[in-house]
């Protein structure tokens, strides 16, 4: 009796699958805060804002996001919030 044994490297399919898991993960995030966004009242944008902040604590891969808010007239463009992973220093 032969027995015949096969062995193969998966790690760049693992490393895929779960880059692709990321992304959709991502892309499932982006979707959700721009249609919170939609119709989001002016008053209500920073709360909006600091509630994403804290939905993206916990993406591991995520390690910087900026809020930049552009003047009526799109001539100036103002950082208005800033968040970082922990041990990632802030730009500001």
């Amino acid at each position: 009796m032969q027995a015949i044994e096969t062995l193969q490297d998966i790690t760049h399919r693992e490393k895929a699958i779960e880059d692709i898991q990321y992304r959709v993960a991502i892309e499932k995030l982006v979707a959700k805060i721009s249609t919170d966004f939609i119709n989001l009242a002016a008053k209500d944008l920073d709360a909006a804002i600091y509630r994403v902040l804290q939905e993206i604590e916990n993406s591991p891969r995520l390690t910087v996001l900026n809020v930049f808010l552009f003047s009526e007239d799109g001539t100036l463009i103002n950082n208005t919030h800033e968040w970082s992973s922990q041990g990632i220093e802030p730009a500001n």
